[in-house]
């Protein structure tokens, strides 16, 4: 198995946890907010891994193009940007979850194409801003390790909610 073939693989692997957190969900575990908590709601989480996945792999192996901005999602999903941080005022946003699991394909179809035609050139470049790093250092270590801490953070919510989080 090659860099690309792991990669395809682990993003898989990851796309699948999180669709089945968020698939198995109930609408109001979603959108609890936890009074003079910091933590965003499920679905806030949920859109900014999107987000951050579309962004952080678009830098990384392509033009920088998103898949937000190739395919013009701002207005579906109620977001004028494909912002990567979790702003203060994101707490309180109405994700529009249905649009946010259509964006979610897209992205995810995405991820697994550029990964797949990425040359070995595209892959070894450097694309470190503070320190020296891979274009395949940073999708594994910033794309693929977002995906998997944030699906622990939603299962670990689901869990403190009374739901089942992990579901194994």
């Amino acid at each position: 198995m090659d860099g690309r073939e792991l990669l395809r693989a682990q993003f898989a692997r990851v796309h699948g946890f999180v669709e089945a957190a968020i698939g198995d969900c109930a609408p109001q575990l979603l959108t609890h907010r936890f009074p003079g908590g910091t933590i965003n709601p499920i679905s806030v989480i949920y859109a900014h891994v999107l987000l951050a996945e579309d962004t952080i792999v678009s830098r990384a192996l392509a033009d920088g193009w998103t898949v937000f901005d190739e395919e013009r999602w701002a207005e579906r999903l109620g977001f004028s940007e494909a912002a990567i941080s979790q702003a203060e005022d994101w707490r309180d946003r109405e994700i529009a979850l249905p649009a946010f699991r259509e964006y979610a394909m897209a992205v995810y179809r995405r991820t697994d194409e550029r990964i797949a035609a990425a040359t070995d050139e595209a892959l070894s470049r450097n694309v470190g801003r503070n320190q020296p790093m891979t274009a395949v250092e940073f999708v594994a270590q910033v794309g693929v390790l977002h995906v998997a801490e944030h699906w622990g953070e939603i299962a670990a919510l689901q869990g403190v909610l009374g739901a089942q989080g992990l579901k194994f």
